[in-house]
C-alpha cells in the first residue's frame, strides 16, 4: 500500500483505459473474500451484470478490493452485497453495502485521510491507507466514489462510471 501511494502522489499510475465486462472482475472479488467472510459468519452476495465499463481493469479491481476488504473487517454480523446500478444511458454505479458498524456523518470525510482509522482500539490489521488509495485512484480515473451510512446500520460506497459502447448493446 505504501508502495501504491508513493506512485500515485508521484504521478507513476498510468490508467490504461479500455472497456471490459465487469461480471468476471466483480465476480472474483467476491470469492476471494468469501471465505474470509464465512470465518466471520457472514454471508457476502454478488448481483451478477451483463455491464461493460471503460476504465483500467487493474486500479479498478484494486479500488473494489479495498472496498470488500473494508467491508468485511467492520461488519461484525449479518451481510455484504455487491452489484451494479444503472445510472443513466453512459454511466453505471457499482455498489458495495454492508451490514456494519456505520460511519457518522462528521467522519465521513475523515476516512479517506491517510494513515486514518476510526477504529482506534488497536485490534485493526489495516493501516489506515486503503480508502486513501480508492480515492486516488478513483479521481486519476476520473470515477467518482460517494459513501452513504447509517450509523449502527450499515454502509454503501459505491463508484460511478462511464459504460463502455459495448455494454450499451447488452442492457
Amino acid at each position: 500500500m505504501l508502495l501504491d501511494m508513493t506512485k500515485l502522489e508521484s504521478g507513476l499510475f498510468k490508467p490504461d483505459m479500455h472497456s471490459f465486462s465487469l461480471n468476471s472482475l466483480l465476480k472474483n472479488l467476491v470469492n476471494e473474500y468469501a471465505v474470509v467472510a464465512q470465518q466471520k459468519q457472514l454471508s457476502i452476495d454478488y448481483v451478477e451484470t451483463t455491464a461493460w465499463v471503460h476504465s483500467d481493469r487493474r486500479l479498478l479491481n484494486r479500488i473494489i478490493q479495498n472496498l470488500i476488504s473494508n467491508a468485511v473487517r467492520y461488519t461484525e454480523s449479518g451481510r455484504i452485497l455487491v452489484g451494479v446500478r444503472r445510472r443513466n444511458e453512459n454511466k453505471i454505479e457499482i455498489c458495495i453495502l454492508d451490514t456494519g458498524r456505520g460511519i457518522a456523518d462528521d467522519q465521513k470525510r475523515l476516512i479517506f485521510d491517510e494513515f486514518k482509522q476510526l477504529d482506534n482500539k488497536g485490534n485493526n490489521e489495516g493501516i489506515g491507507l486503503g480508502l486513501t488509495i480508492v480515492e486516488k485512484m478513483s479521481q486519476l480515473l476520473n470515477h467518482d466514489v460517494k459513501v452513504q451510512s447509517i450509523v449502527g446500520r450499515g454502509t454503501q460506497f459505491s463508484i460511478t462510471l462511464q459504460r463502455s459502447k459495448r455494454g450499451l448493446l447488452q442492457w
